[in-house]
């Protein structure tokens, strides 16, 4: 029965009304350790950053996917450079790029909608990483040097190993302590 319905009846059949509402609503079938996602007021507001970030990812993922289309079909605006000579690398590493942007937003999409506050440090560590692990493909495409298995040599091929350590450690802590915070939040009673 809605509030609303209860304003038209008598003080005491409305009361009692209500009383037998919330104790039924009290009373679930479900048992207590029963992982149900328990929403935390203001969330949407709170995870902003999460969604504006996946929204810049997706943005970035259509970039590359039309990048791609331009490789395949040797598209040559005037006065640009072409993009073979932007992506000298392998082309399946801008595709690698476009599907882990897509991959990330998504995850960060779903994380947003799981409507649990989360602490400022992971919002961001989870859009940064987002953005830095799947632009390692991208630099690998831009510089080819980049992509082989030999050990570094230089100043730029090791300042790329520590970039990608850096990125695989943010991104890492971002989901993982997200993951760890929403399953606490839904172990809880309710």
């Amino acid at each position: 029965m809605s509030d609303t319905s209860l304003a038209g009846h008598g003080s005491a059949s409305a009361a009692a009304a209500a009383t037998s509402h919330h104790s039924t609503a009290q009373h679930s079938t479900l048992p207590h350790s029963t992982l149900r996602p328990v929403q935390t007021p203001g969330a949407e507001q709170h995870n902003i950053v999460m969604l504006r970030g996946a929204c810049m990812w997706i943005i970035m993922a259509l970039i590359l996917a039309w990048c791609m289309v331009g490789l395949n079909f040797g598209v040559q605006l005037p006065g640009l450079p072409s993009l073979a000579e932007i992506f000298p690398g392998k082309q399946t590493r801008i595709l690698q790029a476009h599907i882990d942007f897509l991959l990330m937003s998504a995850l960060i999409l779903g994380f947003y909608a799981a409507r649990v506050a989360l602490p400022w440090h992971v919002r961001w560590a989870m859009v940064v990483g987002a953005f830095t692990n799947s632009s390692l493909f991208l630099l690998m495409a831009i510089f080819p040097a980049l992509d082989s298995a030999a050990p570094p040599v230089g100043f730029w091929p090791q300042l790329f190993q520590y970039y990608l350590f850096a990125s695989l450690i943010t991104t890492s802590y971002g989901f993982g302590k997200a993951s760890v915070l929403i399953l606490k939040r839904c172990a809880r009673p309710v």
